[in-house]
């Protein structure tokens, strides 16, 4: 059997966010109730995840970008 190409690298880059320019802000969000999940077991049994309230750190340039960046992308939750 024939060598495989070139050894795979592996290229990452740190970047530093407040030399980047942007800020640490605190949001929180709302997370609905789950989707039925059935029992991988087989039980005949479906799991819910309950209705809960997450905080995260966001990095962006401005409160205001922050906000349109959260209410914008896929899922819809909400800055406060």
């Amino acid at each position: 059997m024939g060598e495989r190409g070139g050894k795979m690298k592996h290229v990452s880059i740190v970047i530093n966010p407040r030399e980047a320019g942007l800020k640490p802000y605190r949001v929180s969000f709302h997370r609905p109730e789950s989707m039925p999940v059935k029992s991988r077991l087989d039980e005949g049994i479906i799991y819910r995840h309950p209705e809960c309230a997450e905080t995260a750190t966001v990095w962006g340039e401005s409160e205001e970008a922050v906000a349109d960046v959260l209410t914008t992308t896929k899922g819809g939750n909400e800055a406060t």
